[in-house]
């Protein structure tokens, strides 16, 4: 269960709150996304885990301390679990959707590179227009941004920062 009394610094997301996911998600993708939501929606982002823990604590039938050394459960903070939930999810077409190519990982890892790839150039155009020219390392820095959470953060900020090197370093 998400701890939202506990505080967490994330250099991507800057404060937020804490949340749970074992290590395969928090490095993976693909892998399935189970969570221990209780369906009333009170808990925005509740434990999770991939599908083969969620295997291996059925087989088990609960969790123990076996199923939670092979989950190694991961602190993250509330932005890094909706990335990874995106991440993770695997589309459950129906008998009419088998085989269509939007539903395969590789097209939506695809996709994801593009709005990753659009995004840091309207970045790139709309700083220019605000700062002139960026040295090689702020460009290099914002090229190697790669969560769009983030990059959609630093378009937020934008019209407020004073410089490129300010901008770039906000959390």
């Amino acid at each position: 269960m998400s701890d939202q009394s506990v505080e967490v610094r994330c250099p991507t997301h800057g404060k937020s709150y804490a949340t749970f996911v074992c290590q395969h998600l928090a490095r993976g993708s693909g892998l399935g996304f189970y969570s221990a939501d209780d369906g009333t929606g009170s808990d925005p982002s509740p434990d999770a885990w991939c599908e083969e823990c969620d295997g291996i604590m059925m087989q088990i039938g609960e969790w123990t301390e076996e199923a939670e050394a092979f989950a190694g459960i991961t602190l993250l903070c509330a932005g890094c679990y909706q990335t990874i939930k995106r991440r993770n999810q695997k589309q459950r077409p129906g008998p009419e959707a088998e085989g269509r190519m939007e539903d395969s990982t590789t097209y939506q890892g695809i996709l994801e590179k593009g709005r990753l790839d659009e995004a840091r150039k309207l970045l790139l155009r709309l700083a220019r227009k605000r700062f002139k020219r960026p040295s090689e390392e702020g460009e290099a820095a914002l090229h190697a941004i790669t969560d769009l959470d983030k990059l959609e953060q630093l378009g937020e900020t934008l019209m407020e920062a004073r410089s490129w090197t300010g901008w770039l370093k906000r959390p």
